[in-house]
Parts: structure tokens; sequence; C-alpha cells
């Protein structure tokens, strides 16, 4: 039995360890997967999850994962595969009526994946022609950017760190605003006097009527 694991029941806990292998329950829709070398710390959005003191170390735990829940975790399902993930410290009973302690998986917050898009939005933009880039800025990449602050601030403390903290991710997301905002403002401006510039253009390749004289 994971009994150091008993004292935090009912808390929610980051950890880290390495699939050994995993079960589906399909009647009750729940997949049990036995990470390796759990490391189990808790939340701190000031520092990210190497850079915390661990609570407990365990051989194994068994992690219970809804299926509802499985599309956001944020990694392959295969043996030895790398899985980071938080839930609740909870006690159940083993097939033999024994008592052990295992993880209640949450749905896993998706800040990371969100911000990686918000990356891929940037570099897209970045390099696609000016007049298709400025509707993508104004009515998709900075609503999005701006979504994403509101709900790192609303998570507070819950906020998950295993690669970056909480200050990172909010410094990261000001400059990404910042450097769409300037790429839409720059490229308004050219569009704006590529406009005046083509009416222009077209007004001078008029026969001025002055040079017919009327009969």
């Amino acid at each position: 039995m994971r009994s150091s694991l008993a004292q935090f029941e009912g808390q929610h806990l980051m950890c880290r360890g390495r699939m050994r292998h995993w079960i589906d329950h399909v009647d009750s829709g729940v997949r049990q997967v036995t990470v390796g070398n759990p490391v189990f710390k808790a939340f701190n959005p000031l520092k990210c999850f190497t850079e915390q003191e661990a609570l407990s170390r365990e051989d194994h735990v068994n992690l219970f994962i809804p299926y509802s829940h499985l599309p956001s975790y944020d990694t392959k399902f295969c043996l030895l595969e790398n899985i980071s993930f938080h839930g609740y410290v909870s006690s159940y009973t083993r097939s033999n009526g024994s008592l052990d302690y295992g993880i209640n998986s949450t749905p896993q917050n998706e800040t990371l994946r969100k911000l990686q898009k918000i990356r891929a939005q940037i570099a897209f933009v970045y390099t696609v022609p000016d007049s298709s880039s400025l509707a993508l800025i104004e009515n998709v990449l900075l609503p999005l950017i701006d979504e994403l602050i509101l709900e790192i601030d609303e998570l507070g403390d819950s906020l998950p760190t295993f690669t970056m903290t909480r200050n990172q991710m909010i410094d990261e997301l000001t400059f990404a605003s910042e450097f769409a905002k300037g790429i839409l403002v720059a490229r308004s401006s050219r569009q704006f006097r590529r406009k005046e510039a083509l009416k222009s253009k077209k007004k001078s390749s008029r026969f001025p009527p002055a040079l017919f004289p009327s009969f």
C-alpha cells in the first residue's frame, strides 16, 4: 500500500512518472494506467515542477482516467512513455480486498497546448501576405491571447507548471500580443497607403476632359 500518500488523500497534486502498462475498464469507461516511479508535488504557479520539493515518491501508482478526460492528455499512451498529469489522491479497494491509494484524474489543463497554438499562429501571420493576415490577427489571434491570459488568472494557484511558470506564460503572451498588434498597425497602414496609391493611379490614367473641345 502507498501509505505515504495517505496523508494527501483528497488533495489535488501534480505528478510525473513513466507508463508501465494500462487496462481499459470498458464497462465503467475508465482507463487504469500504472505509472512507474511517480513523483508528487504541490501546485506552485511561481515555480516549475523540477524546482519544487517532492511531497512523495513511489515505486508505482495507479492513475484512473475516465474516457472523457483522455483527449486532454498531451501524451502518447506507449510503454515507458513519460507522463505528466494532475489529479486527486484517493483510496480504493483492490480486487483482493486490501486498501490502496491512487490518483483520480481530472480533465488536464490545456494552457500549454493553447500557448503552442498561439505560437504557431504568430509564426503564420508573420509569413502570410498583408491583406490575409489582418483579419486573422484581429479576429482570431488577439482574442485567443486575451482569453488565455484571463484563463491563467482565473486558475490562480491551481495552474499546473510542468514546464513553465505562470509569470513566464504571461510574459510570453504579453509579448505575443504586442508583437501581433505591431504587425496589425504596420500592415493596416501599409494597406491604406496601397489603396490610396491605387486610387491616385486610376485617376491619373483617365484622359483629362479639358483636352477635348465640346461642339
